[in-house]
């Protein structure tokens, strides 16, 4: 058996420089820690946009603050060298989670969700930093209803605003009837 599982792998491998790539080799990586361990404390990094003169935005979800999950963004330069020489830092009780960041102009856009309280009832987040400092330019929440988990999972732009996109849920349903909620604001965040 083990003769046949050896020649079975030498084969398999014979085909990769025909038929892959070969092995990934970044020019440069980033990873993020929590400091806090167990399930609620979990890092997550789903949005990254890059802006014209190739900087590159990284939004992260992670217990910074040791109150629950908070939002971190960070900006790179082409050669992964951090430009922000503090994170941008979003949170406090509760938990504030990023999904999508985009820039435009002077200004870099996270959508997400803020929870207060239980994890379960949150609004849409939407915050705007300015990109060349990584300070909070303004905040904005959006809940559908009283009792409802909302968060931003796609930010879109026209001349006349900004649209968020994302799911809105209702929980005071027997089966927690899913819907989608899209939500227009100017650049002023009103």
């Amino acid at each position: 058996m083990k003769i046949i599982s050896l020649s079975a792998a030498l084969l398999l491998t014979s085909f990769l420089p025909i038929y892959g790539q070969g092995i990934l080799v970044p020019e440069w990586a980033k990873y993020e820690e929590s400091t806090q361990t167990g399930s609620l404390y979990s890092v997550e990094g789903w949005g990254v946009d890059v802006d014209d003169a190739g900087s590159v935005y990284w939004a992260i979800s992670a217990n910074h603050l040791n109150q629950g999950l908070d939002i971190l963004a960070r900006k790179y330069d082409l050669a992964g060298n951090e430009i922000w020489p503090i994170p941008f830092t979003y949170g406090g009780p509760g938990t504030q989670h990023a999904y999508i960041c985009k820039v435009r102009g002077s200004s870099l856009y996270i959508g997400g969700k803020k929870c207060t309280g239980f994890q379960e009832t949150c609004d849409m987040l939407l915050l705007d930093v300015n990109n060349t400092t990584g300070t909070l330019n303004w905040d904005r929440t959006n809940g559908f209803s009283g009792n409802s988990y909302d968060e931003v999972d796609g930010l879109e732009f026209l001349d006349d605003g900004i649209y968020c996109g994302g799911w809105a849920q209702e929980l005071e349903t027997p089966l927690f009837r899913t819907e989608i909620g899209l939500w227009k604001l100017d650049y002023s965040g009103t």
